[in-house]
């Protein structure tokens, strides 16, 4: 693995939840809790059209260095790829040669 190919910017995301006057909370938004950098490839994508609108669906495999990805925090499982959309992490991560750390995700409009 060559880390000078990491050119992708991966920002990592936490919700942030806000009391909603019942003694519960909901969901308000999301705040960056780590940008770190990786290399990000498209693995698979589809564009799929229902009630007159299209929607494109993507899975994005990204590395990263191990010892990086160990101060994120994954409550959120939510990452960002050079701030083009925000990704719904499928596999929290699979250890790839020993040092790196390999993320699957799927791109959903959550905002």
């Amino acid at each position: 693995m060559n880390p000078g190919r990491f050119n992708n910017r991966i920002e990592f995301f936490i919700p942030s939840k806000t009391a909603d006057g019942y003694g519960g909370t909901t969901l308000s938004s999301f705040t960056s809790s780590a940008t770190i950098w990786g290399l990000a490839t498209e693995i698979s994508g589809k564009i799929e059209q229902s009630e007159g609108s299209r929607k494109y669906n993507r899975v994005s495999e990204v590395i990263v260095r191990k010892k990086d990805f160990d101060t994120v925090s994954l409550s959120g499982a939510v990452f960002n790829i050079d701030g083009a959309g925000k990704y719904r992490m499928n596999e929290h991560y699979v250890i790839v040669e020993k040092d790196y750390v390999k993320i699957t995700g799927t791109y959903e409009p959550i905002w």
